[in-house]
């Protein structure tokens, strides 16, 4: 879940733009090459010099497109920031019918089912020595999601299937403590001490009168951070 104020347009150089198909495949395959490879080494254990050769590209192609490894990153995290934001929009919709409560039960529950945004999530986790990609995903969670979730707790509102005083700081609020305080590895964290946090977050949402993170979700997290933490303890 990542903003960046930067993203290389597609075949832009010293301000000519190069439209065609070839040149948007190759960005394309940069992107995916280098989430395929930090995905299974790492950020920091992967090289341009990898992703140049398992790509078959000149090193002065990776380089047209972008300065440093650190700019694919960002534009890596960007395109699957996109792509979650899509999903999210897609659950939105399939939900219709329900009563907003139920509607983001669901989309929670569907959230944490699916395989490739724990992949990144996880990956994301363990990205304590990269702050700046940390920071500008949870800019991103608060200033885009938030507000499709304010919008279903207003919804659950009107239905009254939530009751709260305050919409807007709920959605923030659980957004924030789900993607910072949650963190096991940025608070040097147990698995079970993680665990322990993510029920009492549970509880503060039902106290404050948005009761939207079932137990059933909550299996889900205990399964998805199973391995991440210090000292894991699994029991």
């Amino acid at each position: 879940m990542i903003l960046f104020n930067y993203r290389p347009t597609v075949g832009m150089k010293e301000g000519i733009m190069i439209n065609n198909n070839s040149s948007n495949q190759t960005y394309e395959d940069i992107l995916s090459t280098a989430y395929s490879f930090f995905i299974k080494k790492g950020y920091e254990k992967t090289s341009i010099q990898e992703i140049i050769n398992e790509l078959g590209i000149s090193k002065g192609a990776i380089y047209h497109y972008f300065k440093s490894k650190e700019e694919i990153l960002q534009s890596v995290l960007l395109s699957e920031r996109e792509k979650a934001n899509t999903y999210l929009d897609k659950l939105i919709l399939e939900v219709d019918g329900y009563n907003a409560q139920e509607k983001i039960k669901h989309i929670l529950n569907r959230l944490t089912s699916d395989e490739k945004i724990n992949t990144t999530n996880r990956f994301l986790l363990n990205q304590t020595n990269n702050s700046k990609a940390i920071m500008q995903n949870i800019i991103q969670t608060v200033n885009i999601d938030s507000i499709k979730f304010y919008e279903l707790i207003q919804d659950g509102i009107k239905d009254g299937s939530l009751n709260t005083r305050f919409p807007k700081e709920c959605s923030e609020l659980l957004l924030l403590l789900c993607n910072i305080w949650l963190n096991p590895i940025l608070f040097n964290r147990t698995y079970e001490e993680t665990i322990n946090r993510f029920i009492f977050i549970q509880f503060t949402m039902k106290q404050l009168g948005v009761d939207v993170i079932d137990n059933k979700l909550l299996d889900k997290v205990k399964n998805n951070l199973k391995g991440v933490g210090i000292n894991e303890n699994t029991k």
